[in-house]
């Protein structure tokens, strides 16, 4: 019996001893993972209007959204392509462009924006174009978003300050006078043609000669093979052409047009000798 008590009292000291003795302290802990950033659809003001000869700088922003914070987030990019070409192609002025290092601008809390400029030039393809900016964070996680934007036709020309049919006699033909059209824009241009009567420059009104007495011709070919230059505007099939150059500075492409001119006989109108000014006018039109 002794001993049999000796035993539970040494259980029961152990017992007290477990639940009464020093504080027992246990770590906690959590690996924060890095979280993919979010990308907003961009926005960059579509449609977009090119300039004639020229370039222009076109914007292209996004919000990026990372939970782990927007210091998180290391950079971002842009693609821009139109129908033809794809996200991975070279780059061409006519079909494609990128931007490697976009502003990080405007952080706060967990957003940040990235915008991202292009510089366009005038030859930039007409249509449907894709801009897609990309954002990577600090871990190389990456997220993207795109969004579909459109480019005008750009339709503008420049034309000869003058179509010289140096002297002529009463009844006599003129050379056929080349006109070159140089296409500024981004499609293939035909033109409107239209003109005035050409007055004497010493005698004024009294003196002119008929504006249809001037014609006109997408060829050079012969006179009476050509049409008649009118007040209201007539339509030439031209078909110029526009630039392809896809870098460096693109040069604007020159197709030539042609006007003659005949000058009354005497028994048809009389006309003084001297010089006689008229107008052309041109206007670029859709080529169909």
């Amino acid at each position: 019996m002794g001993n049999e008590k000796l035993g539970f009292l040494v259980v029961g000291i152990f017992a007290i001893g477990l639940l009464f003795a020093n504080t027992i302290t246990s770590q906690d802990w959590v690996n924060i993972t890095g979280a993919p950033p979010e990308v907003s659809e961009p926005s960059c003001g579509s449609p977009i209007d090119l300039v004639a000869n020229s370039s222009m700088v076109v914007y292209c922003t996004a919000v990026i959204n990372d939970t782990n914070g927007f210091n998180d987030i290391l950079a971002a990019n842009l693609t821009f392509w139109d129908s033809g070409s794809s996200e991975g192609a070279a780059d061409s002025y006519l079909n494609h462009y990128q931007n490697s290092t976009c502003v990080l601008e405007g952080g706060s809390g967990t957003t940040v924006t990235a915008n991202c400029s292009l510089t366009l030039w005038f030859n930039s393809n007409a249509g449907a174009w894709t801009a897609k900016i990309w954002a990577i964070d600090n871990t190389s996680l990456a997220a993207s978003n795109e969004s579909s934007v459109t480019i005008n036709n750009l339709q503008a020309i420049a034309f000869v300050d003058a179509i010289n049919f140096s002297s002529l006699a009463p009844g006599v033909i003129s050379s056929a006078i080349a006109g070159a059209v140089t296409n500024l824009g981004n499609v293939v241009i035909d033109i409107n043609v239209s003109g005035t009567n050409l007055t004497s420059v010493d005698l004024g009104p009294d003196y002119q000669i008929d504006v249809s007495k001037v014609k006109w011709a997408a060829t050079s070919v012969a006179y009476d093979s050509m049409s008649a230059l009118l007040t209201t505007d007539s339509w030439m099939d031209l078909s110029a052409a526009k630039s392809t150059d896809a870098s460096g500075i693109p040069v604007a492409v020159s197709t030539d047009s042609y006007f003659m001119i005949q000058i009354p006989v005497g028994t048809e109108q009389y006309l003084p000798a001297g010089a006689y000014n008229g107008t052309i006018n041109v206007t670029a039109t859709e080529n169909v």
